[in-house]
């Protein structure tokens, strides 16, 4: 199954570490999960790493 997880925090802070969790522990279970968080630095761009099997998507963030 795929799985989106919109997380409205930073990468490295509050919620954020607690949805890898999840999705890590879903991933071991053959399910394909994308993390959308925003990003702490990164004003233009959208940027995209594997982090245990989970695929993260950093988004711009536009409220600075």
């Amino acid at each position: 199954m795929k799985i989106l997880m919109i997380v409205f925090n930073q990468v490295g802070r509050g919620t954020y570490y607690r949805a890898l969790a999840l999705g890590q522990e879903l991933a071991v279970h053959n399910h394909e999960i994308t993390l959308l968080a925003t990003a702490p630095k990164e004003r233009l761009w959208f940027t995209e790493t594997i982090i245990g099997g989970i695929r993260l998507v950093e988004s711009p963030d536009l409220t600075r």
